[in-house]
């Protein structure tokens, strides 16, 4: 299968696991938006601003518990995601919140069905690692209004170079920086992970044309909150960061003039 089969497969047949073990954690029970394995509340980091009355796209939105919690604030949220099941997690998840989102089905790589210059935000919460940069992010440029922001969450590309399922050594680099060979996990639920350096990351926004604003990684207090996924326990995520928000806006026309003199 191609990488966006073997992700499509992998997300249908663990997504129903997934929505339970994430509940069964405390992810999404606090209907906040919080960012990332850690629950980093956006009410603290400030990455969004108001987004009452704004159009936002969320890219890979799973079972849309960050869309639907924007939509709490007031926001027009619209999801697209690659896995039926997790769609159709998001379409309950959505109705028991008792808030309207739209959801599209289909691969985020190609967002044809959404006319330019539509959203004031894209955001994405931990689906990037899935996902081609170097086709989605011009896509996003494009679907961005002037001057409309994006915000998408990633681990770290350090924490990638530590093991992989927050074993011993906890703090210790077991893989080089520079190996970005993908992460490709087979078995009945498959996936394909792309492994990014901080310059990929910057050059992938700058080859899109939108200009990174921030790069936000929050620290994990003593105790605080992960996941089920041991690699982002405190122990490790106080010390060193587990998620990456980078923040990127596209150009006002205003500013493309400026340039141009």
């Amino acid at each position: 299968m191609d990488r966006v089969s073997i992700n499509r497969k992998g997300w249908d047949v663990r997504s129903a696991l997934y929505q339970r073990e994430a509940q069964r954690a405390g992810m999404y029970t606090s209907g906040a938006v919080e960012w990332g394995p850690n629950s980093y509340p956006e009410s603290e980091l400030k990455i969004l601003g108001d987004v009452r009355g704004k159009n936002i796209l969320e890219v890979g939105c799973g079972g849309a518990q960050f869309g639907i919690a924007l939509a709490r604030k007031g926001a027009r949220v619209t999801g697209i995601d690659l896995s039926k099941e997790q769609l159709r997690h998001a379409k309950r998840n959505a109705a028991s919140a008792e808030v309207e989102i739209r959801l599209e089905h289909g691969n985020a790589e190609d967002l044809s069905r959404f006319k330019t210059n539509t959203f004031d935000l894209v955001v994405s919460d931990f689906a990037a690692g899935f996902l081609d940069l170097a086709k989605l992010l011009p896509e996003v440029r494009r679907v961005l209004k002037p001057g409309g922001r994006t915000a998408i969450s990633w681990s770290s590309p350090i924490l990638d170079c530590l093991t992989p399922s927050g074993e011993p050594p906890l703090l210790k680099f077991v893989t080089s920086y520079f190996d970005t060979a993908p992460i490709r996990d087979g078995g009945p639920d498959p996936t394909y992970e792309f492994k990014r350096t901080y310059g990929e990351w910057i050059r992938a926004f700058v080859l899109a044309g939108l200009i990174v604003l921030d790069l936000v990684e929050p620290q994990t207090e003593r105790g605080g909150t992960h996941t089920w996924w041991p690699q982002y326990k405190w122990q490790r995520t106080h010390v060193v960061p587990g998620t990456s928000i980078w923040v990127a806006e596209k150009p006002s026309v205003g500013k493309v003039a400026r340039r141009r003199t």
